[in-house]
């Protein structure tokens, strides 16, 4: 018999009704009932014949089961937002850019940039654009403010000029740039991002090839920590 509640019901309504039937002077291992006079008997028939018969109907009536919530399933993947607080001083304007080595290592800080890559076509903020990835780690800097940006050129590596004052260098060159101050001597950012949105390139309608590089300087002096060797190079198109 099932452990429920309708199980317990028809066990204790067949008890009482096979005491009703027989009148009792039962003896079951330590359970002794006497014998019933006719009325008790009665009773007790009807009861368990009553009890019997609730069980019964609340075996054969199927229970509802509970409504599961359908999971929501969205009509498009949403798209991540990071809102990138805007930084307080703008980047430098290196003599040229990719160096091979900073000038200056101050004093025993250091910069070494290890792995770039890009996300094309994200949306932020409401904007299209790129996502910039920075694996990089920084040494000598703990509590020193100071900056990572991507300068952008064309394919013949003449600077993107600025059109509108914004995602600007202090020479006025495009650029993406964010601060940042490490709380450790010896730091590794291993997924820095900085996020270009397409209309800041300033560009005209068409297609381009276009790179930019990645200079990482301390913000006090304006002084460059490290750069990328290299170029990024990618195409954008602007129609």
């Amino acid at each position: 018999m099932p452990e429920t509640n309708e199980g317990i019901l028809f066990i204790v309504g067949a008890a009482f009704f096979l005491i009703g039937l027989i009148g009792g002077g039962l003896e079951i291992s330590a359970i002794k009932v006497p014998p019933l006079s006719k009325i008790p008997r009665y009773l007790m028939f009807l009861v368990g014949a009553f009890l019997m018969g609730v069980a019964l109907v609340r075996f054969m009536t199927p229970t509802a089961a509970s409504p599961i919530p359908a999971t929501e399933i969205p009509t498009a993947l949403p798209v991540a937002t990071v809102e990138q607080p805007t930084p307080t001083v703008p980047p430098p304007t290196p003599t040229d850019l990719p160096l091979e080595q900073p000038a200056t290592r101050m004093g025993g800080r250091s910069a070494r940039i290890n792995d770039i890559w890009v996300d094309f076509d994200l949306v932020q903020m409401g904007m299209d654009g790129m996502l910039i990835h920075v694996d990089f780690e920084v040494d000598g800097l703990e509590g020193v403010p100071c900056g990572i940006a991507a300068y952008f050129y064309d394919v013949s590596g003449n600077w993107l000029m600025d059109a509108n004052a914004s995602y600007n260098s202090e020479g006025g060159q495009v650029v993406v740039f964010q601060d940042f101050t490490p709380v450790y001597p010896s730091a590794v950012f291993e997924d820095f991002e900085l996020f270009m949105p397409y209309d800041e390139l300033d560009l005209p309608d068409g297609e381009y090839e276009l790179k930019f590089s990645i200079l990482i300087w301390e913000m006090a002096s304006g002084e460059t920590i490290e750069s990328w060797p290299s170029y990024y190079d990618f195409t954008y198109s602007q129609y």
